[in-house]
Order: C-alpha cells, then sequence, then structure tokens
C-alpha cells in the first residue's frame, strides 16, 4: 500500500518579489505616500526603504531648489493619474537625485505612472515604472552640438567663400547633374542661381578654344587623377568674356569608379589681366596675395588690412594716394600719427584697441589728412577673419569710406535750421514795430475823436505802418514759394523799365538823398514785365547798395538793352563779398561776412526774392565784387516776359 503525501506550498511573499523586480518601480497611495519601491530604485536614487516608506514621495525625492523642473512635470502626471484614473506617459526629464552630503547629482528619467483602482473605482494605488537614461541623454545633447558646431562650422565656411568671391558646387558623375550655389552662377554671369546645371551647360558657356581643355581635365580625373585643378575663360550672355578659376576632388566608390567632384570656382579676371599686365612689362607672376590686393584697387575706399594683434601690415594704393605717404611709412601704427587728424588719435587709438581684444566692433569717424594738406573726415569700419577650423581671427580686414561731403550737408542743415531761428526772430521783431506803432496811433485816435485834422493824419501814419506790415508779409510769402520751387504769382503786362527804375530812385533819394545815380544808355526801353516786381528788384538791390557801400561813395544804377533783352546793373564802393559768400549769397536767411560782422541787420531774404523774381520772368542775376572795382548785381530780362511764365 503506498501511502499519499500531500505538501502544501508555502505563501509566496509578494512585496519580496516587487522589491526583486529588475527594474525601477515604486508604488504611491492616493496620497501619494510611499508604499514599496524595487531594489533597482532604491539603489540609483540612494533611497533607504525602511525609513522613507509611509512619507510624502517628494520628501523622499527631493528634486534641486535650484532647478524644480522636474518636480513640476512629476507632481502634474501624479494630479493628472488621480483626476483621470488613466496612465500618463511623461515626456524624459531632468530629476536630480541627492547625494549623501546633501548636494544634488543631475539625471534624467524616462517615467511613466499608472493608475491602480479600487473596488469603488477610485484610485487606490499609483504604479510609478521609470529607466534612467541619463547616459543617453548626455549622448544625444553632445551629438546635439556636434551638430550645432557642424552647421557652424558649415555657415563660416559658406561665409568665408562669399566674402573672398568663391562659388561650391558638386557634380553627380552618375547623373550627370550638379548642385551648387548661388556665387558658382555668378561666375558664369547669372544674377540669380539657375534651375538646373549640368556639365554640359557649363561647356556652353566656357571660350571654344578652352573647351577641349576643360574636358580634357575632366576625363584625367575619370582615368584616375583625384584632383582637378584649371582656368578658362567664360562668355556672359552679354558677349563680355571673364576668366574663372575651378578646383575639385574626386570621391570613388569601392569599386574605384568615380561618383562624386566637389569643388570650388572663382572669378580671377583681375588677376588674369593683371598677369597679362605683368608679362608685357617682363616682370614676375606676383604672389596670390599681391593678386587679391591688386582686386582691391578697384573699390573707391581707402582698404587696408592688420595683423590680429593690430598692427597694420597693407595699405591700399588708394590710400598712399590720398595721403601723399608711401604705405611702408605708415604700417605697425604709424598710420595713427602720420595721417590722422591730432584731436581724433587718442578716441581712435582707444576704439581700435577695444575692437582688437573684442569689446566691441570697429566702427569709427575720423579725420585723414589728404596729400595737400585738407584733412577729409572718413567712415572706417573693420572686421575679423577668422580661420574655419579654428575660429581665431586671422587677419583683420577694413575700409575708410569719404563722408566729407556728407558732413558738410549735415552741418549746412543745421546752419540753415540756425539761420531760419534768427531770421524768425529778426521777423517777429520787425513785424512787431509797425503793428506796434499802427495799435498806439490807433490809441490816440481813440482819445481825440473829435479833431478830425488828427485824425487824419493818425489814419495816414496807420496806413504806413500798415503797409510796411504788408510788404514783409508779401515777401515771407514769395521766399516760401521760391523755396518751395512753386511759381511766383506775376501780374505781366506792357511797361517801361526806364520809368521804374526812375520812379525807384526818386523814392529813396528822399529817405538817403543825392547817392543815387542813374546811367540811362537806351533812353526809353518798353517791354513786358511785372512792374510791382521790377520795382521790387530795383528797391533791394539799390537798398543794399547803399546800406553796405561807403557813405561817400554814390550809387549808379546803368540801363543797357537790346532788341531781344534789357540789363541793369547797380553798383557800388565798398567792402569786397567773398568768394565763399557769393556761392550762398542768393541762398534764403544767407547774410554775407561783411553784413554780419558789421552788425547791420537784415532777414537774409532780400536777394533770394532778386532772384526769384528776376528767374520768374525768364531772367538771370548774378554779382561782380573786386577791391579794385567795387560791386556790382547785374539783371538780365528778356524784352518780353510771358514768353518764359
Amino acid at each position: 500500500m503506498v501511502a499519499s503525501v500531500t505538501s502544501a506550498l508555502p505563501a509566496p511573499n509578494f512585496l519580496q518579489l516587487f522589491n526583486s523586480v529588475p527594474g525601477s518601480y515604486l508604488v504611491l497611495d492616493h496620497e501619494l505616500k510611499l508604499v514599496a519601491i524595487t531594489d533597482e530604485l532604491s539603489n540609483a536614487a540612494q533611497v533607504d526603504r525602511e525609513d522613507s516608506l509611509g512619507q510624502f514621495i517628494f520628501e523622499v525625492l527631493p528634486d534641486d531648489p535650484n532647478d524644480p523642473t522636474g518636480f513640476e512635470v512629476w507632481r502634474s502626471s501624479l494630479l493628472k493619474v488621480l483626476e483621470t484614473r488613466k496612465p500618463d506617459v511623461m515626456p524624459i526629464v531632468k530629476y536630480a537625485i541627492q547625494r549623501k552630503d546633501g548636494g544634488f547629482t543631475e539625471k534624467f528619467w524616462r517615467p511613466s505612472n499608472t493608475p491602480v483602482l479600487g473596488r469603488s473605482g477610485e484610485v487606490e494605488y499609483i504604479i510609478h515604472r521609470t529607466e534612467e537614461v541619463t547616459e543617453l541623454q548626455k549622448k544625444e545633447q553632445e551629438s546635439l552640438e556636434a551638430k550645432n558646431k557642424s552647421q557652424e562650422s558649415e555657415e563660416r565656411m559658406k561665409f568665408a567663400l562669399n566674402a573672398a568671391g568663391m562659388g561650391d558646387w558638386e557634380l553627380n558623375l552618375i547623373t550627370g547633374k550638379a548642385f551648387r550655389s548661388l556665387k558658382h552662377d555668378q561666375c558664369f554671369g547669372y544674377k540669380e542661381l539657375q534651375p538646373e546645371w549640368t556639365l554640359e551647360h557649363a561647356l556652353r558657356h566656357i571660350h571654344p578654344e578652352d573647351v577641349e581643355r576643360v574636358r580634357a581635365a575632366h576625363a584625367v580625373t575619370a582615368a584616375g587623377k583625384d584632383e582637378l585643378n584649371f582656368e578658362c575663360r567664360v562668355i556672359w550672355a552679354d558677349e563680355s568674356l571673364h576668366w574663372i578659376s575651378a578646383r575639385a576632388r574626386v570621391e570613388r566608390n569601392t569599386n574605384g569608379h568615380p561618383v562624386r567632384m566637389a569643388g570650388l570656382v572663382w572669378d580671377v579676371t583681375e588677376r588674369k589681366l593683371a598677369e597679362e599686365a605683368v608679362k608685357k612689362s617682363s616682370e614676375a607672376l606676383q604672389r596670390s596675395e599681391e593678386t587679391f590686393r591688386t582686386m582691391m584697387v578697384t573699390i573707391p575706399q581707402l582698404v587696408w588690412t592688420c595683423l590680429p594683434d593690430g598692427q597694420c601690415d597693407y595699405l591700399s594704393p588708394q590710400w598712399a594716394a590720398f595721403t601723399g605717404i608711401s604705405a611702408g611709412e605708415q604700417l605697425g601704427l604709424d598710420w595713427l600719427d602720420r595721417v590722422i587728424f591730432p584731436e581724433d588719435r587718442e578716441r581712435t587709438l582707444v576704439h581700435w584697441i577695444g575692437a582688437v581684444e573684442g569689446k566691441h566692433d570697429y566702427d569709427i569717424e575720423y579725420r585723414i589728412r589728404r596729400h595737400d594738406g585738407a584733412y577729409r573726415w572718413f567712415k572706417t569700419r573693420g572686421t575679423p577673419v577668422r580661420s574655419a577650423d579654428t575660429g581665431k581671427i586671422s587677419y583683420w580686414f577694413g575700409t575708410c569710406t569719404d563722408i566729407d561731403d556728407e558732413k558738410k550737408a549735415i552741418r549746412d542743415l543745421e546752419e540753415q535750421r540756425a539761420l531760419r531761428e534768427k531770421f524768425v526772430d529778426s521777423l517777429t521783431h520787425d513785424l512787431r514795430t509797425p503793428m506796434t506803432a499802427g495799435k498806439m496811433t490807433a490809441q490816440l485816435i481813440l482819445r481825440r475823436p473829435g479833431d478830425p485834422a488828427t485824425v487824419s493824419k493818425l489814419a495816414d501814419r496807420i496806413v504806413v505802418n500798415m503797409d510796411r506790415a504788408d510788404a514783409m508779409i508779401r515777401d515771407l510769402l514769395d521766399v516760401s514759394r521760391i523755396r518751395a520751387g512753386e511759381p511766383l504769382p506775376l501780374s505781366i503786362k506792357e511797361c517801361r523799365i526806364d520809368q521804374i527804375i526812375e520812379s525807384t530812385v526818386n523814392d529813396l533819394a528822399n529817405l538817403h538823398g543825392p547817392r543815387i545815380r542813374t546811367n540811362n544808355e537806351v533812353g526809353h526801353v518798353a517791354g513786358f514785365w511785372d512792374e510791382s516786381a521790377v520795382q521790387r528788384i530795383v528797391e533791394n538791390l539799390t537798398g543794399n547798395a547803399i546800406k553796405y557801400g561807403h557813405e561817400a561813395a554814390p550809387v549808379t544804377i546803368r540801363l543797357n538793352a537790346s532788341p531781344e533783352w534789357v540789363e541793369f546793373a547797380v553798383h557800388n564802393e565798398g567792402e569786397v563779398i567773398l568768394e565763399a559768400d557769393q556761392k550762398v549769397l542768393f541762398n534764403p536767411y544767407r547774410r554775407t561776412t561783411t553784413a554780419l560782422g558789421g552788425g547791420l541787420k537784415g532777414w537774409g531774404i532780400g536777394l533770394t526774392l532778386v532772384k526769384g523774381m528776376t528767374e520768374a520772368q525768364g531772367g538771370t542775376v548774378r554779382v561782380e565784387s573786386t577791391a579794385a572795382l567795387g560791386t556790382t548785381f547785374i539783371v538780365r530780362l528778356p524784352r518780353d516776359s510771358r514768353l518764359h511764365v
């Protein structure tokens, strides 16, 4: 008889099994207190299981207070699971682990949170599973940084190629298609990148005498040579002839067959022309660096280069021609003392040192002495050219652009603004005089309303003052029209210019005495003009002659005429009008140096009105002033101004 033995299996210790599970797990209750944690995660997170069970999870695993990002992400995920009762897979998150010394070690995790629902459907537990991916994350970061550096290096290379005028290209020797940069197509005369390019396309642009040589160069590379190097002529669409230089390397497959060719192309027309000139004069070939510098002479700016430490090693021929000093005498920092304006030297040196030390860009304005001793303003910019391999400065390249004319234009504008402000002040004062006089006269009338004789006399005085104010305003409006390029209102009719001059002289004689003399060589002179405008021209010129001429010397008005024109000249003796003043004499608000120095008041618009009213009638006005002959303003008008309006 066989005895039956029944042996009962011991109940499994599920907590022990969970702790030993391979992987990083922990269990939280619905209050986010730690219920269980696997050995693997306990070790990775440096958690003492016995001391941590039953504690709030973020007290067990506190995040770095200086970077709480991981805490916020994990906390949000746990709350989401409690609310939705659905699993939540978190993105890779950085969550630092606190060390025994209190510091934190940066770690990256790929976690997920899964709810365990009770009978009521509410979340009783949350199983948190995570995987440490710190090393993987670091490798990805290193890969990204390497990619960024590669892109930066490529961008620097593109910048350097573009700055050097080089175009890069790549030819697929299997399909025959080429990929290239815009600079490549520009070497063949195109302004924009062409939609398609092949070797045959390139050959159609090459000079017929060079085609076979270029084909042979390509054939040699196909036969086994790994480098392509040739120069040839190309014909642009406008039939102009240019030279290009091309260099490339061939890539082969495992069978040794060429599959790809990549290289550079650049325009060497200027160099070729220089080489031809050197051959004709039996001189030695210039080095490639000298060829580059020869190309620099084609630009109008003064060109220079400096070593990385800021010492100048090259000055273009334009610089030497402008300064009148050989380039060799200005290298290093000698240019600073030799040609820079003394007051600009210190700030220029400080700015240059700061740029060399990398503190700021080199962008400055200073004055350079020309060969004749005159100083002119230049805008100077310098750019560090860096090595594509090391990123260090290889040399500095810079230009100096003449901005002296722009500076003068700005000064002229500022001077014009100052003149306008003075003009407004003078205008305000001069207009107030007749207005005040008229007002006071009107007040006198109010005090004596019963005295007709006095009232009449005072009324006449008001009219005179108002006429003065009206004439001022009329002159001001006419100058505004002239400055705006608008036509002056004219009333042209037949009149006699000799009578206009005689009448004007008589009126002025009442004020200034017998100083004014007329010299009419032609008698009656009739024509078609604006009588009022001619009168104002004569008044302005004669008034100026009296005002600025010698008091003891006469003012002479000479009249002359022909069938086509009439001319009158107003002459006085006195201070010479400087040549510089003559150039701007007819501009608005401009007064001569003599007038300003003499303290004589004026608006500076009288001669502007003279010129504007003369030209409005088809005429011209000019001035001649010498110490021997005095000053003469000459006005010439056509006989019939109607033909010129």
